[in-house]
């Protein structure tokens, strides 16, 4: 009877087919305060990406990227915000590194994205934080009073 019970409790355990994980993204925006456009050197700061996943036994494997933003027409060279009158824009940029040497962006026309990969025995919300780097560039004259804003897209891609 032992052996018996023993041999159920291990038939419970393994799993009879991969279930996908589970899993949800979120970002905290990048805020670079008030601007001066007479400052020659450029306002830094920092917003985040979170990937967070439930899954049991198996590989958690995914790849983050970003498009270009609203107001860049495309081009992730071109990424810049739009005051709220839609008189004026300022032109910044995300970067994955604090060197704000790699842009983020879809992989494509020289950016990069993030990936990530980790195995789960039983993960139940497991938060991974990609910080993103921002850089809003110093002497934009041509800027007009009041918030300015843009919007982009976070894509998570699973493998």
């Amino acid at each position: 009877m032992k052996r018996t019970f023993l041999a159920a409790a291990f038939v419970a355990l393994a799993p009879s087919a991969a279930h996908a994980a589970s899993c949800t993204v979120s970002a905290i925006a990048i805020a670079f305060g008030t601007y001066i456009p007479s400052a020659s050197s450029p306002t830094d700061n920092t917003g985040s990406v979170t990937v967070t996943c439930t899954a049991l036994l198996q590989a958690v494997q995914y790849t983050i990227a970003l498009n270009a933003g609203q107001n860049s027409g495309g081009n992730f060279a071109g990424r810049r915000m739009r005051n709220t009158a839609g008189t004026s824009f300022l032109s910044y940029q995300v970067f994955t590194n604090a060197a704000r040497t790699t842009v983020w962006g879809s992989g494509t026309g020289g950016t990069s994205t993030v990936s990530d990969s980790y195995s789960c025995v039983t993960c139940i919300n497991q938060s991974r934080s990609y910080p993103d780097y921002g850089r809003l560039l110093g002497g934009q004259f041509s800027a007009r009073p009041g918030l300015h804003s843009d919007t982009i897209t976070v894509t998570v891609t699973f493998n």
